[in-house]
């Protein structure tokens, strides 16, 4: 058993890196979540997979996003009871479509129910309750445990996609852009991303699950 002060100094790594990785990049030599773009004709990272587990093909052919750069970290601990109370973090940013502004991708996996891609987190339970009054629309594969929903916010200029695993680790993903005032997602949109939440919800929790990965950038050196 991890002794409780361990625990303590552990989970606060966590939250202090969760609260680094929310505004973005910083000190990876990329952009903030609300910096404006650092170039009008970027470089696009080619590899396979971003931040571990994130596939780029869901990401080019469904979503039109190119990656330009990307930070992520995951931690493994246990709680009071031993439960499973391990995290994964990515931000990505790139362009989407034809789009000139900054499109952005948060990916938070957190215990708890917890909803952490947002600022600030909030329950699930609040989805269920839907206190913020938006459109969800529920999701369930037939070929994993658990429910979600996904929905458009801030006028369709975003798309959040939620997942609540029957060990209380919620999965929430969001995708937004800046900038760009007369884009609107729509239906096609959210199709692509139920895409992405049906590939990262069997895909992160191993990753999580691995030996702690401090906060790690990936940008292309050419840029």
């Amino acid at each position: 058993m991890i002794p409780r002060v361990v625990r303590a100094v552990r989970d606060w790594v966590c939250v202090l890196g969760a609260l680094a990785l929310a505004v973005g990049v910083a000190g990876c030599g990329g952009p903030g979540v609300g910096a404006a773009s650092p170039s009008p004709t970027p470089t696009f990272l080619t590899q396979e997979t971003m931040c571990e587990v994130v596939p780029s093909r869901i990401l080019v052919e469904k979503m039109s996003f190119r990656t330009t750069d990307y930070a992520f970290e995951h931690h493994t601990s246990t709680g009071e009871n031993g439960a499973n109370t391990d995290t994964f973090i990515c931000n990505l940013n790139g362009r989407q479509g034809s789009m000139t502004a900054v499109s952005r991708i948060r990916i938070a996996y957190w215990p708890g129910a917890t909803l952490n891609a947002s600022s600030p987190s909030y329950p699930f339970s609040d989805l269920d309750n839907n206190i913020h009054n938006n459109d969800l629309q529920p999701i369930s594969f037939d070929d994993v445990e658990g429910r979600g929903y996904i929905w458009l916010t801030n006028r369709n200029r975003a798309i959040t996609a939620a997942w609540l695993y029957p060990d209380d680790h919620a999965l929430e993903i969001q995708l937004f852009t800046t900038g760009e005032a007369d884009y609107a997602y729509d239906q096609d949109d959210i199709a692509a991303m139920t895409d992405l939440l049906h590939a990262l919800i069997p895909a992160i929790p191993p990753v999580a699950a691995r030996t702690d990965q401090s906060r790690t950038c990936s940008k292309n050196s050419t840029r």
